[in-house]
């Protein structure tokens, strides 16, 4: 209650007075999607390439009953009974990211996380919040939500944070250069991370060294008595933030880094142990999860812990319950199979590392894949779709390869032509027409693994899993 008076006091205070408007209710929060509105919110109507959320203001008022903004060359799409509960603004988003930076600055005892990265970001985010959940009050902890990792996203995570978090764990996006800068000054992060600068939107920035460059903001515009976590394989990474001058954390697997990745072991439940090196001790760390990204990615959310002050032996048992992210190599365990939902994207890389986790991990286990067009790849689409199909013959125990989509056939081809039988072999044209196969072949086998890029719709297969309450 008290965060939600100083809220609308600062409000008030800055904007309504601007346009002499005292008599509207204080918000509890400000959202932007109008579905999600709830009574006493504020509406701020973004403008977006193929949206604007001034045509629902009219729906957004019957849900909250208060005020909301509107961008000055917009008053037209403004109901004209209603022009008296809105704020005339110059432009929604600047002032929604004007609210959420001053809200920030208002929480004096927060822990701010940023991580940045081509990949890996959620992953880490996620577990450096299975971390922090463990050792200290998890309702302290505030975690951005999806992908919310932008110019809108962030702001609205900040927006989110109520008095009693100490810790804030965002993620840092760029398209452009000077978006991961924007984001430290509007965050004014203690704790950041770069993961790594790979070739994640490379069309968009020109070239390699643009990218690392622009990802390297989230060193050099973070506060001064900022920590920075860097990725010490990469030396570019190290050397930017060394020449920061500011206290600096290394992780990687090579032999210099503060944090290393010494060992791993994959065991047979799909789980895995790895040995790791904290400033020269050593300590062995057991994942209750494991994918060949998760070696690095664990040494990163545990630089991000320990700069934080979490204690290393606490910190040692944090992950052993964590089972990925949803999405993106989720392990559900029940009585008749275990499913792995690795369906949030797919790409040749993200594919193949998949594939790869599942041999190291279920070697000797029944298997059914559930694979979908891989989106977006160019000339070369179907060249790749037919490796995957190859790469899926280096899996044992392969009972039943289900490909849905046109381009999935290749990845059938692809599979036969290296020996797998071609009646394991199956192909749909969509998800709607594989589910009837999909019920009833999955009562046979021991694992069961998906991935596809998004608009593939295997949500759909996740929705049946969890009406029979298999996840």
């Amino acid at each position: 209650m008290g965060d939600s008076l100083i809220y609308g006091d600062w409000i008030n205070q800055h904007l309504l007075s601007f346009n002499k408007i005292d008599h509207l209710p204080q918000p509890t929060i400000i959202k932007i999607d109008s579905r999600h509105l709830q009574k006493g919110d504020w509406f701020c109507p973004i403008i977006g390439e193929n949206f604007d959320g001034h045509n629902f203001i009219q729906d957004a008022f019957k849900k909250t009953g208060n005020g909301f903004f509107y961008q000055s060359n917009r008053k037209e799409l403004v109901p004209k009974n209603l022009l008296k509960y809105g704020v005339e603004v110059d432009c929604c988003l600047s002032t929604l990211q004007a609210i959420a930076k001053h809200w920030r600055l208002h929480h004096k005892d927060l822990t701010v996380f940023a991580i940045t990265g081509s990949v890996g970001k959620t992953t880490v985010k996620e577990m450096l919040w299975a971390i922090l959940k463990e050792t200290v009050d998890h309702s302290t902890i505030n975690c951005s939500i999806k992908n919310f990792n932008n110019e809108v996203g962030v702001p609205l995570s900040l927006l989110s944070l109520k008095a009693e978090h100490k810790y804030c764990i965002l993620e840092f996006g760029a398209r452009h250069q000077g978006d991961i800068r924007f984001l430290c000054e509007l965050a004014s992060p203690h704790i950041v991370a770069l993961l790594n600068a790979g070739t994640a939107h490379l069309g968009e920035f020109g070239s390699k060294e643009i990218l690392r460059n622009t990802k390297l903001e989230i060193f050099r515009y973070s506060p001064p008595n900022a920590h920075l976590i860097a990725f010490s394989d990469d030396p570019k990474i190290l050397q930017g933030a060394e020449e920061c001058e500011k206290r600096v954390t290394s992780f990687g697997f090579e032999s210099h880094a503060d944090v290393r990745v010494c060992d791993e072991k994959w065991l047979s439940d799909g789980k895995m142990d790895l040995n790791m090196n904290f400033f020269g001790r050593q300590q062995k760390l057991t994942i209750g999860s494991s994918h060949v990204s998760y070696p690095i990615n664990i040494a990163a959310a545990c630089s991000l812990a320990l700069a934080a002050g979490i204690p290393l032996v606490q910190l040692a048992k944090s992950l052993e319950n964590f089972t990925g992210v949803n999405g993106r190599y989720k392990i559900y365990r029940n009585s008749n199979y275990i499913y792995i939902d690795d369906t949030y994207n797919a790409s040749p890389e993200s594919m193949s590392a998949g594939l790869n986790s599942l041999q190291k991990s279920f070697p000797s286990n029944s298997k059914m894949l559930v694979l979908g067009d891989m989106l977006e790849l160019g000339p070369k689409s179907l060249q790749k779709h037919f490796e995957i199909g190859a790469h899926c013959n280096k899996l044992n125990e392969i009972k039943y390869l289900l490909g849905i989509g046109p381009q999935m056939k290749e990845t059938l081809k692809g599979a036969i032509s290296t020996g797998l039988p071609k009646e394991s072999c199956l192909w749909f044209e969509n998800v709607e027409s594989a589910l009837n196969d999909f019920k009833s072949l999955i009562k046979d086998i021991e694992i069961l693994y998906m991935k596809a890029s998004n608009s593939m719709r295997f949500y759909k297969f996740t929705e049946y899993l969890k009406t029979e309450g298999s996840i």
